[in-house]
């Protein structure tokens, strides 16, 4: 390029531009990448212990956050708190005594709740504490603004007080609480399986909460399909689509018990649609326990309404050949009783023999089960001594004296159970001789099905339990 003055200067030529990278570079490593490759595994090794102590802190700071929120909570917060964490009776009516005034309904409840928890029959007598008094007055005064839980959880406290500790329940204060279960009964959005079954078992095992029931119901406007027992069914009826295994059995045996104290109960229950939605749940529940299994079975052997629903095939009781099964309801109880049978103690055995011998279409449904009869003979067998002595399975604190069973009444039963299964195979034979035009041999198992050892395994049982009752020297009956 030519300057100014006319020269030309020659421009260097341009040099070539290096590669971006080298292959030597990536084969042989600089002293300053091996450090920094250092680095990096030392900063590695320590993230773990550095991670651990993050977790830490913050769990520090949910530990603050919970303390700063427990300094602000409602002087009645705090206070349920404090009811919460007593562990003896003593503790809940020193609350009572000294915090009874600031109290507010949900402390009301939640003290009944934690008082039937921690009460010892053998140590502590309610009847005579002025503590408990105040107590029985704070749910008069209080229940009033009880929503659906805290009623159903004061009526139950109160029942298991009374049936189980020896408290007396006094008649204004069981009034009060049952005005408010029968006013909160429709609820759709509160009153929830356990809510229904924990009132019915308190009315079943309180005589307070039995006659409050009853003046309710006598004083309904209209008593046959309004009144305190209609109500309650319709309840019961609404939520038994949410039913688990113990709320079925809750349920049911809180009526197979009424049938006898309150038989309007079953009236009412009868009158509604209750045992066909129960019996829904029934065939649905796969949460069956021992103790679950053999109450329900028990109270199908004595609630006539849910013993026909059991037999109804489909849900919606539809008479299509294809959908229909008439021991589909008997069969999920044979199920779950082959399934438990293991774990069953003495009662749980012979409540379910009991519900075999009384109803033919349980045997059944039991015979198709694999090891069905197996299981509960076994159970009993398991059991023999229990039932020949007569041990009753009761709380650790139960009253005893209140309503507890002759020594003889397992025995009985069994033995009734046992002559009404013998009779079932009778019967069986016989109808199948007659319907068949042969006679049948007599080793052969009859319609049901039954295991070949079973006429064995009866006998022997039986056997074994009269003489029991011979050296015990016991008369009398089995019965429901």
């Amino acid at each position: 390029r030519a300057r100014g003055d006319g020269a030309s200067v020659a421009r260097a030529p341009p040099r070539a531009l290096a590669p971006a990278s080298s292959p030597s570079r990536f084969l042989v490593p600089s002293s300053s990448s091996s450090r920094a490759d250092r680095g990096a595994s030392a900063s590695a090794s320590s993230f773990a212990p550095r991670l651990r102590g993050f977790a830490a802190s913050a769990r520090a700071l949910l530990r603050e956050h919970r303390d700063a929120r427990a300094r602000v909570l409602s002087p009645e917060a705090r206070l349920n708190q404090d009811i919460k964490a007593c562990r003896a009776a003593d503790d809940v009516l020193t609350l009572v005594a000294r915090h009874g005034d600031r109290f507010n309904h949900v402390n009301v409840a939640t003290a009944v709740n934690v008082l039937c928890k921690v009460t010892d029959a053998r140590r502590d007598a309610l009847n005579d504490d002025a503590r408990y008094a105040r107590l029985l007055s704070l749910v008069r005064a209080r229940c009033r603004e009880f929503r659906t839980r805290e009623a159903a959880s004061a009526t139950h406290g109160l029942g298991i007080l009374f049936a189980e500790k020896g408290a007396v329940v006094d008649a204004d204060a069981a009034d009060a609480l049952v005005k408010v279960v029968l006013a909160h009964s429709a609820s759709k959005r509160d009153m929830v399986p356990q809510a229904i079954a924990n009132v019915l078992n308190a009315i079943l095992k309180t005589d307070a909460f039995l006659r409050a029931v009853r003046r309710a119901n006598a004083n309904a406007v209209r008593p046959g399909g309004g009144g305190a027992w209609a109500k309650l069914a319709r309840a019961a009826e609404r939520v038994a689509p949410a039913f688990n295994a113990h709320d079925v059995s809750n349920v049911t045996h809180a009526y197979a018990g009424l049938r006898r104290v309150a038989p309007e109960a079953l009236e009412a229950a009868n009158a509604t649609g209750l045992w066909r939605a129960v019996a829904d749940a029934t065939r649905r529940c796969r949460d069956w326990d021992a103790q679950s299994i053999s109450l329900t079975t028990d109270a199908a052997k004595k609630v006539d309404g849910f013993a026909r629903a059991l037999d109804v095939g489909d849900a919606n009781g539809d008479d299509d050949a294809d959908d229909a099964n008439d021991d589909d309801g008997w069969l999920a109880l044979a199920r779950g009783v082959a399934r438990h049978a293991p774990r069953f103690h003495n009662q749980h055995a012979v409540l379910v023999l009991s519900a075999l011998g009384w109803r033919p279409q349980f045997a059944r449904a039991m015979s198709r089960v694999d090891g069905g009869w197996d299981a509960a003979l076994a159970a009993v067998e398991r059991n023999l001594d229990g039932i020949e002595s007569g041990r009753v399975e009761r709380p650790r604190d139960y009253v005893v004296g209140r309503k507890i069973k002759k020594r003889t009444h397992e025995v009985m039963k069994t033995l009734d159970a046992i002559a009404r299964i013998q009779a079932q195979r009778r019967h069986e034979r016989q109808r199948r001789a007659e319907e068949e035009e042969e006679e049948v041999v007599g080793g052969v198992d009859d319609a049901a099905a039954i295991a070949a050892d079973l006429p064995t395994r009866l006998v022997k049982l039986k056997d074994a339990l009269e003489e029991a009752l011979a050296k015990r020297g016991g008369v009398g009956g089995g019965g429901a």
